[in-house]
């Protein structure tokens, strides 16, 4: 996780999240080279399938949100999960 570069989306609308998210990012940023917030889900993921980035998170994400960023990175030979590590579906 060192010289990994994170990319990561913040919770816009739902502040319930917020302060789990806080949480989440004050304990990533000393453990990685960076975390990135270019303002799209879509983007990030496709970021880690070109290899841009090693790994994206945000809580909370829709599916539309996912499915083709998550299909260019499992097309790249790259893992889609959940928050839970568990694999990510779009069901």
């Amino acid at each position: 996780m060192r010289d990994a570069l994170i990319g990561t989306g913040f919770p816009f609308r739902d502040g319930a999240a917020f302060d789990d998210y806080v949480t989440q990012f004050k304990n990533l940023m000393p453990k990685t080279a960076g975390l990135r917030r270019p303002g799209s889900a879509a983007l990030d993921l496709a970021y880690v399938a070109a290899g841009f980035y090693d790994g994206f998170w945000e809580m909370k994400l829709n599916q539309w949100d996912m499915a083709a960023g998550a299909l260019l990175i499992l097309e790249a030979g790259g893992l889609v999960t959940g928050i839970d590590g568990g694999i990510w579906t779009a069901a």
